[in-house]
């Protein structure tokens, strides 16, 4: 019978997608103005950072499948810290990530790790 002589290595599949973003210096600063329209969605964002707080102003209207207009408002207030980072997501603006997260040039290295 046939044994295993070496086994390979396998990692999961590297998310590939990527995030713009970048690390809170401590100074305040405006972050966007965004406003984004669709087929039935309009979403509207504002944020900045103040004082070491992350000041987010949203609003999104969309339709319903039965065809009612709904619109929801939102007025976050969050506190950061001078090195946090901060990624921007389509359709929520800025945010602090919920996954550790790496530059690009980082995960490249990680991998070329796994190889030796």
């Amino acid at each position: 019978m046939k044994e295993i002589e070496k086994l390979n290595k396998y990692v999961i599949v590297p998310n590939v997608g990527f995030y713009g973003g970048f690390q809170y210096d401590g100074e305040d600063i405006h972050l966007c103005d965004d406003h984004d329209t669709d087929e039935g969605y309009d979403f509207k964002v504002t944020q900045k950072i103040q004082g070491d707080v992350l000041i987010t102003d949203m609003e999104r209207t969309y339709l319903r499948k039965n065809g009612k207009k709904v619109t929801e408002k939102s007025h976050q207030e969050v506190e950061i810290e001078k090195g946090q980072l901060l990624v921007y997501v389509e359709g929520m603006g800025y945010t602090i990530p919920e996954y550790r997260m790496c530059t690009v040039e980082e995960a490249i290295g990680q991998y070329e790790l796994l190889k030796g």
